[in-house]
C-alpha cells in the first residue's frame, strides 16, 4: 500500500531494499516520546507526525545494524531487527533516504564510527527544551562530544540538515526538504 508517497510494508518485505546510509525515524508512544513530541512540535505543528528518534542504517556482516545516540547508553550500533522487530517497537517506524546533496556514504560511516562509544548529551536535551519552551537562544557546541540521536545524524552527514552551531532535533531533519520517507514499516 502507499501512503503519501511512501509504501507501508512489513519488515520482511522491505529488508533487503534499505541501503547504508538510510535514515531510521520513529515516532514512539512511550511517556519520554510524548514529551518529545509535545516539545519538538514547536514550529512543526503543521505535520501530520513528530518524530521522536532517528539513526542511520548500515550492513555488517548480513546484518541490518542502526548506529543511534540513546539516552543512558550514548552512541551505539544495534541490530536493528532485535531492537525494533522481535521486540516490537511501541510506535511507527520511518525509512527515509537522503537527496542527492548528501556527501559520500563512506564518509558518513567514517564520522559515525568515529563517533561510537561517545556519550548522550542529556545537556542538549534541556537546552532543547528551553530554547523550544522560553525563546532562550542557547546554542550548540560544535566540539561537544557528545550526542543526542538527530545531532549525531547531522554530523555523520557533514551538517547539511542544520548548521552545526545549533541544535537539530528529529523533525528538522525529517522536515528539511533533503530526504524522501520512502517506506512505513508495519
Amino acid at each position: 500500500e502507499t501512503q503519501g508517497g511512501k509504501m507501508i510494508t512489513t519488515y520482511k518485505s522491505v529488508r533487503s531494499k534499505i541501503k547504508e546510509g538510510d535514515i531510521l525515524l520513529c515516532s514512539g508512544k512511550s511517556d519520554v516520546s510524548k514529551i518529545i513530541k509535545k516539545i519538538s512540535k514547536i514550529g512543526y505543528e503543521d505535520r501530520n507526525v513528530q518524530y521522536t528518534h532517528i539513526g542511520i542504517f548500515d550492513w555488517w556482516h548480513g546484518r541490518l545494524m542502526v548506529s543511534e545516540a540513546c539516552e543512558g547508553k550514548g552512541v551505539q550500533h544495534n541490530n536493528f531487527s532485535n531492537k525494533y522487530i522481535q521486540e516490537p517497537y511501541e510506535g511507527r517506524l520511518f525509512i527515509a533516504r537522503v537527496n542527492s546533496e548528501s556527501p559520500e556514504i563512506k564518509d558518513v560511516m567514517a564520522k559515525l564510527a568515529d563517533a561510537m562509544s561517545c556519550d548522550y548529551s542529556e545537556s542538549d536535551l534541556v537546552k532543547i527544551a528551553l530554547n523550544k519552551l522560553s525563546g532562550t537562544k542557547f546554542k550548540s557546541d560544535p566540539n561537544d562530544n557528545s550526542f543526542i540521536c538527530s545531532e549525531l545524524v547531522n554530523h555523520a552527514f557533514g551538517y547539511i540538515f542544520k548548521n552545526k552551531n545549533k541544535f537539530c532535533i528529529p523533525n528538522d531533519i525529517a522536515y528539511s526538504g533533503k530526504l524522501s520517507i520512502i517506506y512505513e514499516i508495519i
